[in-house]
């Protein structure tokens, strides 16, 4: 924070016709004043020179005030960005975005002292290689992404990868950092059920934005998102004996997926059970693994039965005369007759399904075979 009242930077407050040069500088702060006030100087009056450098700070002023010079007709600004406030003297006004998203940094790191009347880098003139863009962690938990001086202490100009393992994981640890002007091979991280897919740029893995390695031109900040495709699994069910039933789901399915899976009886037969025990015909699987699945079906007993009874003769009772004919009863069974007091007047054995015997006297009768009871009348 920087306040006075007229002739206010933050490098200079004025500069008296002094040959003065400001390179690969940034500023950044509050700076506040009457008249004359800028980021960098607030008043020249020649020899000042601004070359590759850039200002943030926040600039106000009454009269004359400026992203790098409050005033200064005898100055000269080269490839220097300002954020707040309108340059009166040279400089070039950039948005937030393009100091966080790596524009100015690059612009500033590309830049060079050219030689007289060339387009040549001049031999031992400035440039720019320090600059880079790295986000830094502030001491609030905050990141710094402004364009910063990353020279580390060896001299080497050094930038941040931050990779995104999304579930996966790499034998050794992956690096955090990465060289200008060298090669990084991205190493090929593992997951249990999942191939990998590739490294990318967009953490939405849009076509075209997959590297393998960072190359010796890249520059800046690089954030890297690993993608996964799930395994396929077979899925495969059956049946015990296809002559009583058959099963539906089989088929290849990614790792995680949710399949169902059925069986149906054929008639006369009932589903039992799958192969890992669960009675349900139809159910729903979560994929982790190949598996093989068996429905066990066996004959319907009940059905049998039903249908058994259906399949027998219909019990009847019929009279001509005194002679009594039975059709349908069961072999070998009683035949009991009762009169309609109750009393029993005759016993005989079913010697076939179909029989006749004999009363001694006419009358109405009531003709009993196990359950089955029939009312004659004997003339």
């Amino acid at each position: 924070y920087i306040e006075g009242k007229d002739n206010v930077g933050v490098f200079v407050g004025v500069n008296d016709n002094s040959s003065l040069t400001i390179a690969n500088c940034f500023g950044a702060g509050y700076v506040k004043g009457n008249d004359y006030v800028a980021g960098f100087v607030g008043q020249s009056k020649g020899g000042l020179n601004i070359a590759n450098s850039y200002s943030v700070s926040i600039v106000n002023g009454e009269d004359y005030t400026g992203g790098f010079i409050g005033s200064g007709a005898l100055a000269n600004v080269a490839n220097s960005f300002f954020l707040n406030g309108v340059s009166n003297v040279g400089g070039t006004q950039k948005s937030a975005d393009e100091f966080h998203d790596g524009t100015v940094a690059t612009e500033l790191h590309n830049w060079c002292e050219k030689e007289d009347g060339s387009e040549d880098c001049k031999e031992g003139g400035l440039n720019g290689s320090v600059w880079g863009q790295v986000a830094a962690p502030r001491e609030d938990g905050s990141v710094d992404t402004w364009p910063v001086l990353v020279l580390d202490g060896s001299g080497k100009l050094v930038f941040s990868i931050a990779a995104e393992l999304n579930g996966g994981s790499t034998k050794n640890a992956f690096a955090t950092k990465y060289e200008y002007g060298t090669n990084y091979v991205l190493p090929i991280p593992e997951r249990a059920n999942y191939t990998f897919g590739g490294w990318f740029t967009d953490a939405t893995f849009t076509e075209g934005s997959g590297i393998t390695e960072i190359v010796s031109t890249d520059f800046g900040l690089k954030n890297v998102y690993a993608k996964w495709i799930p395994v396929k699994y077979t899925i495969k069910v059956s049946v015990n004996d296809k002559a009583m039933g058959t099963v539906a789901g089989a088929g290849e399915y990614e790792y995680g997926a949710k399949v169902e899976i059925s069986a149906a009886a054929k008639k006369g037969y009932k589903f039992v059970k799958w192969s890992d025990g669960v009675k349900d015909a139809k159910r729903t699987i979560t994929v982790t693994k190949a598996e093989k699945l068996t429905a066990t079906f066996e004959k319907d007993s009940k059905k049998d039965a039903v249908v058994a009874m259906a399949q027998l003769p219909q019990f009847s009772v019929t009279a001509s005369g005194k002679m009594v004919s039975i059709a349908g009863a069961r072999p070998n069974s009683i035949v009991n007759v009762f009169d309609m007091q109750g009393n029993r007047v005759k016993t005989v054995v079913a010697t076939a399904a179909n029989f006749t015997f004999a009363l001694p006297s006419a009358g109405v009768y009531i003709v009993k075979n196990g359950y089955t009871a029939k009312r004659v009348n004997v003339r």
